[in-house]
């Protein structure tokens, strides 16, 4: 899996959990640009990614039903922490969610015979996205 198409499957899996109830750990413009991403890679000979956009919406992928329904919850809680204005609500909120984050890619690329912690170890040497949510974890110590 490309770096990219694992990024993606990644904030696909967190968009589920999203539209499910869980708090959006992106923001909208992440949820919109897999959707995108996923459009392009998914796009058909001689088929543009505007083109190929429209056709998953068109035949109901539950993916990009899912990006989109996160992007506008991500705007919701975005909106919610802005007005209230958490800041410290906002540092813990920031470190549970680079927790969820690092478990749950954890869960989703362990290998077989890898315990948990023998795949977080090796996600954190190997994965961009994996360092970025430990790099945030740390941060909001």
């Amino acid at each position: 899996m490309r770096k990219f198409e694992q990024r993606t499957h990644v904030v696909i899996e967190n968009a589920k959990s999203t539209v499910a109830g869980a708090e959006p750990f992106y923001k909208r413009s992440d949820y919109e640009g897999a959707a995108l991403d996923m459009a392009r890679s998914e796009a058909r000979d001689g088929e543009g990614e505007s083109r190929a956009f429209v056709r998953l919406l068109d035949d109901g992928d539950v993916r990009v039903d899912a990006l989109l329904k996160a992007a506008g919850r991500a705007d919701y809680f975005a909106s919610l922490n802005k007005h209230h204005g958490v800041q410290k609500a906002q540092r813990i909120s920031k470190r549970e969610k680079a927790v969820r984050l690092m478990v749950e890619t954890t869960r989703l690329f362990k290998r077989a015979g890898e315990t948990q912690e023998q795949a977080m170890t090796r996600l954190l040497f190997e994965d961009p996205l994996f360092q970025g949510a430990y790099a945030a974890y740390v941060e909001a110590q």
